[in-house]
């Protein structure tokens, strides 16, 4: 499992972080004092992997303010559902995704009778630039 536990101490997770992803990013953070890495996780609040500290997530990153860390409910949703469906085959017809658009285009009162799957933020903005161009 790669976690926290994959690096002894924060300064080795930080080195590895700084040489791999982004050193900036590991500078703001000292200079800020800041040096967290989160760990256990449970509703609003994530453990400070080293030092064991727990912190209430303020962080404006979506999900959390929603449902929080590892919701229960969400949990349980997406190991049940691992266990009939994989990520499939995005060139095949699925029965998953079928049944997702047609809840989802259910919730527009046909305003909106299909869906677009996207596999990321980036291409969904794509998809919504491309329709605006061609609708102006």
């Amino acid at each position: 499992m790669i976690g926290p536990e994959s690096y002894p101490d924060r300064t080795s997770l930080e080195a590895a972080f700084a040489a791999h992803v982004d050193p900036g990013k590991v500078d703001i953070w000292r200079m800020g004092d800041l040096q967290l890495a989160m760990g256990d996780r449970a509703g609003a609040r994530f453990q400070d992997a080293y030092s064991g500290r727990w912190f209430y997530n303020c962080h404006c990153n979506g999900g959390v303010f929603n449902l929080g860390h590892r919701n229960p409910r969400v949990v349980a949703a997406v190991r049940a559902a691992l266990d009939h469906a994989d990520i499939g085959n995005h060139h095949l017809v699925s029965p998953y995704r079928a049944a997702a658009a047609e809840r989802l285009a259910a919730t527009t009162d046909g305003a909106l009778p299909g869906v677009v799957f996207s596999v990321g933020g980036g291409e969904a903005v794509d998809l919504a630039l491309k329709l605006a161009r061609a609708h102006t």
